[in-house]
């Protein structure tokens, strides 16, 4: 009698033991985060599911929030809280794979005009604080649906889509234009200045459908702002952009004629023809 109940004891553990493993196995097959288990009527067995769950769960939601701390890093710039040069490119990548999405879209760079001076007056510190409020402008000022990035340093990029045409995107851009000259910055002591920022644009898709190409474009835009005048946006030439290609690839000519010394010269004296004297060399 002992023998017999002594089995059907230890079979009536092992039962439920063999079930709560089996349920175990599988949810690691299944790759589950959180396990799940069926009541075996045992208490100290469900105790241990029950532990065994929450000890899951916790993990889990660690193992998530870790994850979301490590993609907004990444995915964030940790001074101004735009997207980051990384983010920027995938998101405006997915985005030209989607012309329909796109329809008429703008990609503006921009670059602030007197970082420099603050940052040299005033320290790095002071850089930073000027470098935000220009960006929150930027975040706020642009309509909704705009990718907004720091690219490096005080430079910016935004990609305006999904419009009818140009006027639409004009209509816009002058709006945060209107605004970006409104911001000003609170220096040390309490004096303000007015945040100063240049720009240059480029088309999608009448200058390219290349977001490589377009971004291109409209950093040679803002090259032009930058050494004409500064404050202002403007919208890319494709006749200036030939041009300057054309002076650009003259200048590299000339000096590839002089780093090969393809260049000869040849020593002349020049006569007078009234009385045959050297007059000059």
């Amino acid at each position: 009698i002992g023998l017999a109940c002594a089995f059907f004891v230890s079979y009536g553990l092992a039962q439920p033991i063999a079930q709560l493993s089996k349920e175990l196995m599988d949810a690691q097959e299944q790759r589950k985060a959180v396990p799940e288990f069926s009541r075996t009527g045992i208490r100290e067995l469900d105790q241990l599911a029950e532990a065994i769950v929450t000890l899951s769960t916790d993990n889990y939601k660690a193992a998530v929030a870790e994850r979301s701390r490590i993609e907004h890093e990444r995915d964030y710039d940790a001074l101004t809280g735009l997207y980051s040069r990384q983010a920027f490119f995938r998101v405006c990548g997915e985005l030209f794979e989607k012309p329909d999405t796109l329809r008429h879209a703008a990609l503006m760079m921009t670059d602030l005009d007197n970082l420099k001076t603050i940052n040299d007056t005033y320290g790095h510190d002071w850089g930073d604080v000027y470098l935000r409020q220009p960006a929150h402008s930027l975040q706020q000022g642009s309509p909704s649906g705009t990718v907004v990035a720091r690219l490096s340093g005080d430079e910016f990029l935004l990609l305006f889509y999904g419009y009818p045409g140009r006027e639409q995107i004009r209509e816009k851009v002058r709006i945060l234009s209107d605004a970006m000259h409104k911001s000003v910055a609170v220096l040390p002591g309490g004096s303000e200045l007015r945040i100063s920022i240049s720009g240059g644009m480029a088309w999608y898709p009448e200058d390219s459908r290349d977001m490589e190409t377009l971004k291109k474009y409209a950093d040679f835009a803002l090259y032009q702002v930058k050494h004409s005048h500064k404050g202002c946006l403007q919208e890319f030439s494709m006749e200036s952009y030939r041009r300057e290609a054309q002076t650009a690839q003259l200048r590299r000519d000339f000096q590839q004629l002089l780093t090969e010394e393809r260049v000869y010269y040849m020593f002349q004296p020049i006569f007078s023809a009234y009385d045959g004297r050297v007059m000059a060399y």
